[in-house]
């Protein structure tokens, strides 16, 4: 899992999270965008907050470190993970501690106690993927952040794509181009879902199409990542 919010130590969570989009053709129009994860615990049980997805701007390593007793706790990095202050540890820094990102959120959905859904969908969204398929090098994905990032206690753990169910899904509403039908000719209005092994759903489910690391703050551990179980 991923988490995101503030632990009762007073220590930040971010989720990052990245999606393959090889699999949707060169030339692709996206009309419509949703991400869809589920929550699977809430810190204290405690009720909804709003969860906002941001851009990020910078590419950075999902590395291999992986958090004990379900994660929360922390682990030192691994060669290439993304920390608090490293977008690949080891090798390159964040510009800004925290992760690079685009400060005006893409999306913004409100997130409650465990088990409940948590949608993501906007237009901003949809020219995000849009850019990605156009040039892929700058697909960096998105990162969570708490709406109330800083309050106690507060903090979400997100199923991952590791979870045997429920993953997270992207849903992408698309105009294929001409070239792609089967008939020739004519664009298709195709509704696509890129889940992990969702077999017979996903675009290419033998791929892992999801990175994700969730970016850990500590007072004294700069280097520390904190991401769940792998």
């Amino acid at each position: 899992g991923i988490f995101t919010g503030t632990t009762k130590l007073l220590r930040h969570r971010r989720a990052l999270l990245r999606v393959d989009l090889s699999s949707i053709p060169a030339g692709a129009l996206i009309h419509e965008v949703s991400l869809t994860m589920v929550v699977d615990r809430s810190g204290e049980n405690f009720g909804a907050f709003d969860l906002n997805l941001h851009r990020v701007t910078r590419g950075w390593g999902p590395g291999t470190a992986a958090g004990a007793d379900a994660g929360g706790f922390g682990k030192p990095a691994s060669p290439g993970d993304a920390t608090w202050n490293m977008a690949r540890f080891g090798a390159e820094a964040w510009t800004t501690p925290g992760g690079d990102f685009l400060a005006t959120p893409r999306a913004t959905a409100s997130a409650a106690r465990s088990g409940s859904v948590v949608i993501w969908s906007s237009a901003a969204m949809g020219q995000d993927v849009q850019d990605w398929i156009d040039f892929p090098p700058d697909n960096h994905g998105w990162i969570i952040v708490s709406a109330i990032e800083g309050e106690k206690q507060r903090v979400k753990k997100l199923f991952s794509s590791e979870a045997p169910s429920p993953r997270p899904v992207l849903r992408v509403l698309a105009e294929l181009p001409d070239s792609e039908m089967p008939w020739g000719g004519h664009t298709a209005i195709a509704f696509l879902i890129i889940a992990l092994g969702s077999s017979g759903l996903a675009l290419n489910s033998s791929k892992s199409l999801w990175h994700r690391r969730a970016l850990a703050k500590t007072r004294t551990r700069s280097g520390e990542v904190d991401h769940g179980t792998f």
